[in-house]
């Protein structure tokens, strides 16, 4: 499939749009792109308050409508997708921290199951054609130090709880499909595991990359815990595109029905800590690094996913290598730091430079 916004723009122009988490890291990449393409955007979150892309760049503008509740509400749920009757629901919507999960593994568990579980029980139900994209996380998988790369029909798992509630809504999602919607013409889902995203405007604890825009921000000593930690780094961009096509294709595409997807850089662009570190040190000079001692953290070495399956059922492959994305998500902190003004501009470029927007004077093509 070619990338370009003229596809996507017959495929969601216009069509009404449900995301669950949409205040969130890639809910409003995804929020903001689907604007983008013409589609009738719908947000459900619990708050925005500290959602810096989100608010940044103003997505609730962009909305049809913003709605802020809980999603383990299911009074609520069923009224907001009955009221909204959307063609595609994308759901985001998770405690997505696995450092928190420690501090809060209830209130993790029972939100990311519950939330889930609560989707697919209205959705039993639903009369209408609605196709849902469900996203989980690489790390459902349970650890095992003999792999290399994980492939989709591996043994899901969790040694904490963020990777247990992850691994629960997968189990959950292949129930729900085999017991209901695999019967039902009207309601097409999967789910998509990936992990490890990076890109502008992720501002959140634990995280390599907005951990070093916080050193360079507040001019302090980056803490390293696990240096030589091996992880799939994606750009934003890649794993919702992935979505994107999930959600086009789950109509016709029999193969991805009911399915779970790796997305995941090429097996030469998976880097190390220390490999994002070499390219940071080149860009900021002054900053000074440390290795933290600090053991309490609990994190898998190495995590790596196989990406084959998505490249033979829906044609997907990533975009940007690891130096380019590294690259990108740099410059958008630069200009947080320094010229707020022209993060939507950067923001728009990078996303007509994945898509291969072209511009003319009829406008996009």
């Amino acid at each position: 499939m070619y990338l370009n916004l003229y596809k996507f723009n017959s495929f969601y122009r216009g069509k009404k749009i449900l995301i669950t988490g949409h205040t969130g890291f890639k809910g409003s990449w995804l929020a903001y792109l689907l604007s983008k393409f013409g589609a009738h955007v719908y947000g459900i979150s619990k708050d925005y308050k500290n959602s810096t892309f989100f608010n940044l760049l103003n997505v609730k503008k962009t909305l049809k409508k913003n709605f802020i509740f809980d999603l383990k509400n299911l009074k609520k749920t069923t009224e907001v997708i009955n009221t909204v009757n959307p063609d595609y629901i994308f759901h985001l919507a998770a405690q997505a921290l696995v450092n928190k999960s420690y501090d809060y593994p209830y209130d993790t568990i029972h939100g990311n199951l519950i939330s889930s579980l609560n989707l697919f029980e209205i959705m039993r139900g639903y009369k209408k054609n609605c196709n849902l994209v469900i996203i989980t996380s690489d790390k459902c998988y349970l650890e095992n130090k003999k792999k290399l790369m994980y492939s989709e029909n591996d043994i899901l798992g969790g040694n904490d709880p963020y990777s247990g509630s992850k691994a629960s809504v997968e189990v959950i999602f292949n129930t729900y499909f085999n017991s209901y919607f695999k019967f039902k013409k009207n309601i097409k889902i999967c789910t998509v595991r990936a992990g490890n995203v990076i890109g502008g405007g992720d501002f959140s604890d634990h995280r390599i990359l907005p951990d070093i825009f916080r050193a360079i921000q507040n001019k302090k000593t980056l803490l390293v815990r696990m240096p030589h930690a091996i992880r799939p780094w994606q750009h934003v961009l890649d794993p919702i595109f992935a979505y994107l096509i999930c959600g086009v294709q789950l109509k016709q595409n029999k193969k991805l029905n009911g399915t779970s997807l790796n997305i995941g850089p090429d097996k030469s662009n998976i880097h190390s800590v220390n490999d994002i570190l070499n390219i940071v040190r080149k860009k900021y000079p002054k900053l000074k690094i440390k290795i933290s001692n600090n053991k309490e953290l609990k994190e898998t070495i190495l995590l790596t996913l196989n990406n084959r399956k998505a490249k033979k059922i829906i044609q997907w492959k990533p975009r940007f290598n690891f130096e380019k994305t590294i690259f990108l998500t740099l410059n958008w902190y630069d200009a947080y730091l320094n010229n707020k003004n022209l993060l939507k501009k950067i923001t728009e470029q990078q996303i007509d430079e994945y898509f291969n927007i072209r511009k003319s004077n009829k406008g996009i093509i």
